[in-house]
């Protein structure tokens, strides 16, 4: 039902996320660098965006979506995809799917469109303790995507009322 999302927990593994028809969470993987494929594995939840993965350090998966309620949903594993932890609210009134981004072990940025339209940033350092949600840009009518360069940074891109593409480059 969704685009999908794709990370890495370390080399020559793809880790695959995907919203099914039921608005649950799909996993599959690869070891051998997308040659073959292991069968889907439902991570559950009830999810209304497309989902965004990050990997912030070797074996480790963040994936976070859109809640039913509109709030953002995380769900991660730390066991390089064996066992995955419950489904964690992160509050907020979401508009639009998540994006997130990695500089380095234990950091987590996440964006989304707020209600207003606005894009909105929540961050930790420690994959526990997140900043409360931050307005960082007027009206805009995409998702953002994000992505890290460099340790310190985050290259935020969004597309504006006026269809033109935005780039943002924040750092911490």
């Amino acid at each position: 039902m969704s685009a999908p999302a794709v990370a890495s927990l370390g080399g020559g593994r793809l880790d695959v996320f995907a919203v099914g028809q039921d608005r649950a969470l799909y996993h599959t993987w690869s070891t051998d660098g997308g040659v073959s494929w292991v069968y889907w594995q439902r991570l559950g939840g009830s999810l209304t965006s497309d989902p965004a993965a990050v990997s912030s350090q070797s074996g480790h998966i963040d994936v976070f979506a859109r809640g039913a309620d509109m709030a953002l949903e995380r769900i991660s594993t730390t066991d390089s995809g064996t066992t995955w932890s419950a489904w964690q609210r992160m509050s907020a009134n979401l508009a639009s799917s998540p994006a997130v981004s990695s500089w380095g072990g234990g950091r987590l940025d996440v964006f989304a469109l707020g209600q207003d339209m606005a894009v909105y940033h929540t961050f930790t350092n420690d994959g526990a303790t997140w900043t409360y949600w931050q307005r960082v840009n007027g009206a805009m009518n995409s998702a953002p995507a994000a992505a890290s360069q460099a340790a310190g940074s985050v290259d935020l891109f969004v597309r504006g009322r006026d269809l033109a593409l935005y780039h943002l480059g924040l750092s911490g």
